[in-house]
């Protein structure tokens, strides 16, 4: 617990670009809400029995009739999630950087190293450098 808040900590000073966009994104264990007029999107950070850490996302319709969704590990420290909006949500799982999108016909989710070029630059800028400089992210 005590490295969670400690990690949390250097993220939230690590990453300015971020700071913007709190609302939008998760670096800790918690959920975020987005709503147009007739969509719903729920994202929720949380530790199983396991004390892994995973993402769920659920899309509804109208408030009730799931539409979408789906879960990823989040396998290394330094993982976050941006919601760029309530049908594109960025997932770092502390190892890949994936774009789910949301459309009233299918959920797709893109994991390359092209992935990055659809991204915000606040996604870019809070990748870890390790990460952007491992040859599989070019900012």
């Amino acid at each position: 617990m005590i490295r969670a808040l400690i990690l949390t900590l250097m993220l939230t000073c690590a990453l300015p670009g971020m700071a913007e966009s709190d609302q939008h994104c998760l670096r800790t264990l918690g959920s975020i809400e987005l709503h147009d007029a007739t969509n719903q999107v729920t994202i929720t950070t949380s530790q199983g029995d396991d004390h892994k850490i995973s993402v769920s996302v659920l899309w509804t319709k109208h408030g009730d009739l799931a539409v979408g969704g789906f879960t990823k590990p989040l396998t290394r420290d330094g993982w976050f999630i941006y919601a760029e909006d309530d049908s594109r949500i960025w997932v770092f799982t502390g190892e890949t950087l994936s774009l789910v999108h949301h459309t009233d016909k299918k959920t797709s989710d893109k994991s390359s190293s092209e992935v990055h070029k659809l991204g915000r630059k606040v996604v870019r800028e809070a990748l870890p450098e390790n990460f952007r400089k491992s040859g599989r992210f070019l900012p």
